[in-house]
């Protein structure tokens, strides 16, 4: 059976970028666009590219953030406060630096501290969380940082722990949630999850106890979900939790579900969440014995008691749906998911369900030869990095 049809998505505009790996987009209050390279800051205003030649980002990655992909997936995005930007810079001796950069003024401090940056978190009265690592002798040691809005150090917390380079909330606030646990050499290892006022006072919002493959989702509105897959010899479980803040201004737990699906096996995915936290979404993949690409597309509504439907390619031609490793993830509205395939005999695909529809189809939009890298969804406008050779294209769509 051939795919159905609708209308093309068609590219307000599209702008080239000579760079081969990038991290997540960041958007400022007047819609232009950041994202960070292994060496190179950039901004995207006014459908023009231009570096920022403040800062130095790769001198604060880790060796584990350089994956072998075109995704520079563990970065967070670039951290904007207002008209300024938090920006790693470069060595001092045997420090680290972090710079408040004025988009127009130009940089308006420095502060310097041990390890390398491993991500910045802005404070609603200006100021940032600053997350740090350096490794020790006898470990990897991490420091949380608060620095005021004039760059002085405020106080510090330091964890001899294993903990994750998943904070937030990302854009900014007076808590900072982060995971840390019990080393991973352990048997039954224990991550907590962290939250962190602008005082340095800390609760402890949840802890985890069984291992499993997660990952944390932040709505834009600020609520957090965390995402797990378990499986066994005859089920997988995907368990769901989701925190939000209390009437005393601090996270939560306010929800959780579990789902069984009678598939077994770990598939390479990803996870994504729509702006009201109503719905996720899972997409992965898998080779099968004969050589071919098995997916995996799950819609969770998370409405009351919640539900679990898988939604179904339904056409003979194999496809590889790209969130396998280092691809573009899902991007989930309330009204749909947007999906991106790769690997394809005419191409690489963009494909679209619509919730509205009983069994949820999937519509194939879009047709390229380039290679979908990543899809994000800001503000009712879909943003589509794809590669073709040594250059990366930026491709601005609508989003109904």
């Amino acid at each position: 059976m051939s795919p159905p049809h609708r209308k093309k998505m068609r590219a307000k505009y599209t702008i080239k970028v000579p760079v081969e790996k990038i991290s997540p987009l960041s958007f400022d209050s007047k819609g232009n666009i950041y994202f960070t390279t292994t060496d190179t800051f950039y901004r995207v205003s006014g459908r023009q590219v231009e570096q920022i030649s403040a800062g130095n980002p790769f001198r604060q990655v880790t060796s584990e953030s350089l994956q072998m992909g075109p995704q520079l997936a563990n970065w967070p995005p670039l951290a904007l406060s207002g008209k300024n930007m938090f920006l790693p810079g470069p060595k001092r001796g045997t420090d680290s630096t972090l710079s408040l950069v004025d988009s127009e003024k130009g940089p308006l401090w420095e502060y310097c501290f041990l390890g390398h940056g491993v991500g910045i978190v802005p404070c609603s009265l200006g100021g940032c969380f600053l997350l740090s690592e350096l490794t020790a002798e006898n470990g990897r040691q991490y420091a949380v940082e608060k620095i005021d809005h004039l760059g002085n150090r405020e106080w510090k917390q330091t964890f001899w722990e294993q903990p994750f380079h998943t904070f937030g909330p990302p854009n900014g606030g007076d808590k900072l949630l982060f995971y840390h646990g019990d080393t991973w050499t352990r048997d039954d290892p224990i991550m907590r999850l962290v939250q962190l006022d602008a005082d340095g006072n800390m609760i402890c919002v949840d802890k985890f106890t069984e291992r499993g493959l997660f990952r944390l989702l932040w709505t834009k509105e600020g609520s957090l979900f965390h995402a797990k897959i378990k499986t066994d010899m005859i089920t997988t479980s995907y368990e769901i939790r989701k925190y939000h803040i209390n009437e005393a201004g601090n996270y939560c737990l306010a929800n959780q579900w579990t789902f069984c699906d009678p598939d077994p096996g770990y598939y390479a995915g990803e996870w994504s969440v729509s702006p009201s936290g109503n719905y996720l979404c899972y997409t992965g993949g898998r080779p099968t014995s004969q050589g071919h690409w098995s997916n995996k597309v799950i819609l969770f509504s998370l409405e009351e008691q919640g539900s679990m439907k898988r939604i179904f390619i339904n056409w003979d031609t194999p496809i590889d749906l790209s969130p396998t490793p280092h691809y573009a993830a899902p991007v989930v509205t309330d009204s749909g998911v947007v999906l991106s395939a790769w690997h394809m005999p005419k191409g690489n695909s963009i494909f679209l369900t619509d919730f509205s529809e009983p069994e949820i189809p999937t519509q194939r939009v879009r047709n390229s030869s380039k290679t979908p890298i990543s899809m994000e969804g800001h503000n009712s406008q879909l943003y589509l990095f794809e590669r073709a050779g040594k250059w990366l294209y930026l491709s601005v769509f609508d989003m109904p």
